[in-house]
């Protein structure tokens, strides 16, 4: 099983002791916005075949006539290391990833491999993806790769981002490590 998403985002620093996400294990990865897909390399695809309408600019995996005009289609290739889905170029990303432990059998879950508590069965190990986004914690500006604030109303601008991940305080993604301030 492997767990994907987004979350909303949770304020920088809120709670003083929360147990945020500590980031322990990222990897380099892609995200396609698009598809809001979380991809790691072995994700992508290259050169995959699909079928466009030159006339229409519209795009299918099936050949044959266009829905739009009945044109005949004509058959294309993806570039190289594209979203499997859109097959499109994704956008660079840290990707956090955790491990965690469950049951088959009764949807319970641990951090901690072994037995599950309810069914006595050996928990199954996964992992969850989420993607590593860099904010700034006074304007709430983000960016996917390490940046500065640019906001001219802010306070902050010109200060460096704040590395967090995008289920932080979502199990499995949670620590004990806070963000500064």
């Amino acid at each position: 099983l492997l767990l994907v998403g987004l979350a909303v985002f949770l304020p920088l620093g809120s709670g003083g002791g929360s147990k945020v996400c500590d980031l322990k294990d990222t990897t380099r990865g892609f995200f396609c916005s698009d598809e809001e897909n979380i991809l790691l390399p072995t994700d992508l695809v290259s050169e995959v075949a699909y079928y466009r309408c030159e006339d229409c600019d519209v795009s299918t995996r099936e050949a044959g006539p266009c829905d739009e005009c009945e044109n005949e289609m004509e058959e294309v290739k993806s570039e190289k290391n594209v979203c499997p889905d859109c097959l499109m170029k994704p956008q660079r990303a840290e990707i956090c990833r955790k491990v965690y432990f469950a049951c088959e059998d009764c949807d319970s879950t641990s951090l901690i491999k072994g037995k599950c508590k309810d069914c006595n069965v050996d928990l199954k190990k996964n992992t969850s993806l989420a993607l590593v986004e860099y904010r700034c914690s006074e304007c709430e500006d983000w960016s996917l790769l390490p940046a500065k604030c640019k906001d001219d109303d802010c306070s902050k601008k010109g200060k460096a981002y704040v590395k967090c991940c995008t289920e932080s305080e979502t199990f499995p993604h949670v620590g004990v490590k806070a963000l500064s301030k």
